[in-house]
């Protein structure tokens, strides 16, 4: 009898993603994998635990999900392919009211539900891959596209003990050339409907992958011009995504002396302004 996780794989969804089961045991090697992590980061089973790997840049074979589905792990689906709308609502009003307005909005999809009444829908990209972008709701709730560089949980258990399931059809019984079209153009659409209709702020860009400038075009004209600019950024982001951002933008400008870069990054993100941060 064949595995969710192989039909999957048999479906047409190549861009699979091991992902760490809850209570599974820590590599005791050098890896980041927390605790935390368990239920829902990428990571592979070892010799003597679980471990994180470079999941962006790694695509399955069926012998290998095979050796997945051997460890138990949980399954991911990696977003740039594969957009998915994610409502992580509590409230059950208004994960329901938005659920509907994406369906109307952006058409019909597989839905996936983990902590009832958070669900996820899951769509394919047409046009150019994109990233995340999301609306940061009132009632502390949040409605994300997950995109390039993100991955989600298409079979497994969530970390609070649920299965994953799936209402209506399971995504491996629909395949992919059947799911609706999702563009960037529509996900701004909704984003900013949403917003309209619930309240709250479109936080992300939804930038194209495509746009890559020259890394020769990145560079400061000094270290000191660098170290001026990065001064005068205020640190008052609050989504890891800007983070990110930030600190990417000035390793490419600081070039000439990465370790200098490094530091003006690390004095940058100690003046956040929502808080403290701890150094790792």
């Amino acid at each position: 009898m064949k595995d969710p996780r192989i039909d999957l794989f048999d479906a047409g969804y190549k861009d699979l993603v091991s992902v760490a089961p809850p209570g599974a045991p820590i590599s005791k090697g050098r890896t980041t994998l927390k605790g935390d992590d368990l239920g829902k980061r990428p990571a592979k089973q070892g010799n003597t635990g679980w471990y994180g790997y470079n999941w962006l840049h790694s695509t399955p074979s069926r012998d290998e999900v095979q050796a997945w589905v051997s460890w138990g792990a949980n399954v991911g689906l990696r977003g740039t392919n594969f957009p998915a709308v994610d409502i992580d609502v509590l409230d059950p009003d208004t994960s329901r009211a938005i659920t509907k307005l994406a369906l109307e909005t952006l058409g019909p999809a597989p839905c996936r539900v983990g902590r009832a009444p958070k669900a996820l829908l899951v769509y394919r990209l047409e046009g150019e891959p994109f990233k995340r972008a999301a609306v940061k709701l009132p009632c502390g709730g949040l409605v994300e596209v997950l995109g390039d560089q993100r991955q989600y949980l298409v079979y497994g258990t969530h970390p609070s003990g649920a299965e994953y399931r799936w209402t209506g059809s399971n995504l491996w019984d629909v395949a992919p050339e059947r799911l609706a079209p999702l563009s960037q153009e529509q996900v701004t659409g909704f984003l900013s409907l949403v917003a309209e209709r619930f309240g709250g702020e479109v936080v992300g860009r939804l930038v194209s992958v495509g746009e890559i400038p020259e890394q020769e075009e990145l560079h400061a004209p000094s270290m000191d011009a660098l170290a001026a600019c990065v001064n005068a950024i205020p640190n008052e982001f609050d989504e890891r995504d800007e983070y990110i951002a930030v600190g990417m933008a000035i390793k490419a400008a600081g070039q000439e002396d990465e370790e200098e870069a490094y530091g003006l990054f690390l004095d940058w993100a100690s003046r956040w302004e929502g808080g403290h941060n701890e150094p790792e």
